[in-house]
């Protein structure tokens, strides 16, 4: 098993998983945490939308740390 590990460049648990069944197992997908600002996104979007609206010198959302600072 080590042979066959090192030649093909995977983990000797691969090697045995393959010799056990001829298909590989099926991957579990991620379980995905929520973002921090999720609680937030409806208020940052609103702030766009308005943002799209104002005029140039009016505009209060010129960077990321803008909107940071008013978070």
């Amino acid at each position: 098993m080590n042979a066959l590990a090192k030649r093909f460049g995977v983990h000797r648990r691969m090697i045995r998983q393959a010799l056990a069944s001829p298909f590989p197992p099926e991957r579990k997908a991620p379980e995905r945490r929520a973002p921090k600002l999720g609680a937030f996104q409806p208020l940052i979007d609103d702030w766009l939308r308005e943002n799209l609206t104002a005029p140039k010198k009016q505009s209060t959302l010129q960077t990321s740390k803008c909107t940071w600072g008013r978070l």
